[in-house]
């Protein structure tokens, strides 16, 4: 698995529309304009303690100190990752075993991401939209969700693209156990989106600054996959950093190579493209501002690369029929192109418009993303002990839940949802459907946004 890589994107002067209806009950509810690349992603504020209360990691900079880390909070991660400019700042200790370096590997069957391992560290971890966040004297209420002790990954190399430099990640086993809260709505203001932690049961309170956990409106049961088993640490028994399973819509994709496992029928994501459909489990990947499915998803919905163009700086997909899959198919209106990276390195793919992405819910009726733009790309990882492989149906991004803008940023639509909720606890995506007044009717929602930068993240992990 990997991380879309960032952009810094200068938007223009529009407006943020989406149209949505309401069908009748227990049927899907159509949201219609969403576009290929999120507005934000979620993030928090962290700070590093060798000890649980004890005195937060600190950098002195011209003068001024600090210890704050603004951090991705990411469900498509299985542990933690520091960037090296961070670890290097804060001087985070790296872990060894019998005098060497302790070393982390993800494997993909096309190379591995080889990572340093911290010692153990106490993750202490404040909202987005925390005030005082470099106050040594009120950092134990302000930080105020404490994980540890824990290892994390170190990144051993500052990345050659300046904007992935600094990047720091906290993923699953800072959610692990929590309910993590997210209010979509600030980025259709032009602001970024608030995130929040907190353990279950936490009463909402109303207060937008500080909500606690609402009451959402639709539900999507979730799976959870473990990919510790495609990873290495070295040297042989040093103990390798924390590391959590992932949520998926769909059943757990690690049941298609181990049989041990008990059998899933958690309800998947159904995509379709000019009378063809299948379905998929994808991963639910808040780090990911674009969706995307493999080759063998895109493949039984006719649609492939154009021979001779994939893994090249100008990707084309075509349509072929299915009865003559050797005759050239029909080039794909309206595709468009990304830079995606990961294990193996960094390359372009191409993406296209669904029909329709259909997302159950335990409600019955389910949300019907007509037009629903994805990436064609392989998400593949290797067993290193018995060279099973795996390849994930695909990814279900942040695009799918905010504010979105297509890849040339000249339109943007704001999001479906008032409340984003990952209860973790009870395997839940709860999302809070905007206001409809009437069946089957449509809603604009306009807002007028000025020219400003957006400081984008489009990444993959490595993992």
């Amino acid at each position: 698995m990997a991380k879309l890589y960032p952009s810094r994107v200068l938007l223009a002067p529009c407006f943020l529309c989406i149209f949505f209806s309401l069908a009748p009950a227990a049927l899907a509810i159509d949201i219609d304009g969403v576009q290929a690349v999120s507005i934000d992603q979620p993030r928090v504020n962290v700070a590093l303690r060798w000890t649980p209360t004890g005195d937060p990691l600190t950098v002195d900079i011209s003068g001024i100190s600090t210890f704050n880390i603004q951090a991705f909070l990411d469900t498509g991660t299985s542990g933690i990752l520091l960037s090296k400019e961070t670890s290097d700042l804060l001087a985070v200790t790296k872990a060894t075993s019998g005098g060497s370096l302790v070393t982390f590997e993800d494997v993909g069957v096309a190379g591995s991401a080889l990572f340093h391992v911290s010692d153990p560290l106490y993750v202490a971890i404040a909202p987005s939209n925390a005030i005082d966040i470099d106050n040594p004297t009120t950092q134990l209420t302000v930080y105020n969700q404490v994980f540890g002790a824990i290892r994390t990954q170190i990144n051993p190399e500052s990345p050659s693209i300046p904007m992935l430099q600094g990047l720091d990640i906290v993923g699953m086993p800072i959610m692990a156990g929590k309910v993590v809260v997210m209010d979509p709505r600030p980025p259709e203001n032009i602001e970024l989106m608030n995130t929040f932690i907190y353990d279950p049961g936490t009463p909402y309170t109303g207060n937008v600054a500080a909500p606690g956990i609402p009451t959402t409106n639709h539900h999507v049961e979730l799976s959870y996959g473990d990919f510790d088993r495609f990873t290495v640490v070295t040297p042989t028994g040093a103990e390798g950093p924390a590391l959590s399973h992932n949520p998926f819509i769909g059943p757990n994709p690690i049941t298609l190579i181990d049989p041990s496992l008990p059998a899933d029928d958690t309800p998947g994501i159904t995509v379709a493209f000019e009378g063809a459909s299948t379905e998929g489990s994808f991963l639910l990947d808040t780090g990911a501002q674009m969706s995307m499915i493999s080759t063998s998803l895109a493949d039984q919905l006719n649609v492939r690369y154009v021979a001779g163009t994939e893994g090249t700086d100008y990707p084309q997909l075509e349509l072929f029929d299915p009865l003559n899959p050797g005759a050239p198919g029909t080039p794909i209106e309206d595709q468009f192109q990304a830079t995606i990276g990961g294990i193996g390195g960094v390359m372009i793919v191409a993406g296209f418009n669904l029909d329709s992405l259909l997302v159950p819910t335990m409600e019955g009726d389910g949300f019907n993303y007509l037009h629903a733009p994805v990436l064609v790309s392989d998400i593949t990882v290797k067993d290193p002990l018995t060279d099973d492989t795996l390849t994930l149906d695909g990814i279900f991004g942040m695009n799918f839940m905010v504010a979105s803008a297509n890849v040339s940023v000249t339109e943007i639509r704001a999001g479906a949802f008032n409340w984003i909720v990952f209860d973790e606890p009870n395997g839940i995506l709860g999302l809070d459907l905007k206001g409809v007044p009437e069946p089957g009717t449509f809603v604009l929602l306009a807002f007028g946004a000025s020219i400003f930068l957006l400081r984008r993240i489009v990444r993959r992990r490595s993992a």
